[in-house]
């Protein structure tokens, strides 16, 4: 080949090695390369508590809204585990109650030691506490607990931390041999054979669990009175709530008690375009989510960000939006 056909070849050489860099630089990708999906992880709950299904129910509609995404769910105890799993950036979203929230919450501001946080979404449902005990024992508060033996829920869980606030905020301090960590149906199993005295579950009505409980002569002790008062006045997380009669077996009055939110929380560190996209999201299924979950029919625009920690800057950008196109 002559010099010049040489030169030639070279110069087209170079420009397609230098066209190479470019279409690098400029973000193109070789036609056999795929993009790979984000993978978003959601943190749920145990069979037999409300995450469960509440979790499956919505990992159903955002993979039906974000083909985009991959979604995958990770199995756990509960609240408390939940917000452990996205603080160390093993999961991405998933459901926690307000008053391990805004523990979490408190400590971040305290600490500072958190490589990752939490950060609110939206709030869901409530959660109401029910306290269970057999209907012939002289139980008619917390109060009574003092000195018997009493299911807390399973580490980990949101059971297991609101308890031990209850607990704690009208005296029993129970020794440890009379707490017992056990799982919803654990509970009433033990309750109905006589090896416990009590059972807190921590939870959206209805519940199977209790259903049956009730069903089989246990009933539930109201949290009343005056010193609710002071309670929701030292953990604001708290909030009065009602289980209207007949929601269970044999119940035939409503019983005053306690709830806390259920939240949908991310990592402080996900992506503000993928949190956005999942609120947005997750208001498209909620018409199916509520004809699915009762409660969440009281979910809106208005009150899904009033989280008692701060919203994810992708999920404040949505409520924003919404504010403006109203």
């Amino acid at each position: 080949m002559a010099d010049g056909g040489r030169a030639v070849v070279a110069l087209l050489a170079a420009c397609g090695l230098m066209g190479g860099v470019l279409a690098s630089a400029c973000g193109q990708r070789p036609p056999h390369a795929a993009a790979t999906r984000p993978t978003v992880r959601m943190a749920t709950g145990l069979p037999g508590a409300s995450f469960r299904p509440l979790s499956a129910a919505i990992l159903k509609g955002l993979r039906a809204q974000l083909p985009a995404i991959e979604f995958v769910p990770i199995d756990t105890p509960g609240s408390n585990t939940n917000l452990e799993h996205i603080q160390t950036g093993t999961a991405d979203i998933g459901l926690a109650y307000s008053d391990g929230a805004y523990r979490v919450y408190l400590d971040e501001l305290r600490s500072r030691e958190r490589r990752d946080a939490a950060r609110a979404i939206a709030v869901l449902l409530p959660a109401s506490v029910h306290v269970l005990v057999r209907a012939t024992a002289p139980i008619r508060s917390i109060s009574d607990l003092k000195g018997l033996r009493i299911a807390a829920g399973p580490p980990g869980t949101g059971t297991a931390f609101t308890s031990e606030t209850l607990l704690t905020f009208f005296g029993v301090i129970p020794r440890r041999e009379l707490v017992q960590a056990l799982s919803f149906e654990d509970s009433v199993a033990a309750l109905m054979r006589g090896r416990i005295d009590a059972a807190f579950v921590v939870s959206s009505d209805p519940v199977e669990s209790i259903r049956v409980a009730t069903d089989t002569g246990a009933r539930l002790v109201a949290i009343s009175g005056d010193t609710v008062d002071e309670l929701l006045t030292e953990y604001p997380f708290f909030r009065r709530s009602v289980i209207p009669s007949l929601t269970y077996p044999r119940q035939q009055a409503p019983v005053l008690t306690v709830a806390v939110d259920t939240l949908l929380v991310c990592r402080r560190q996900l992506d503000d375009e993928i949190v956005r996209s999942v609120t947005a999201a997750f208001f498209r299924i909620l018409p199916e989510l509520a004809a699915q979950f009762d409660g969440l029919q009281a979910v809106d625009l208005d009150r899904a960000p009033a989280a008692p920690l701060p919203l994810h800057p992708g999920a404040a950008l949505f409520y924003r939006e919404s504010e403006l196109a109203r």
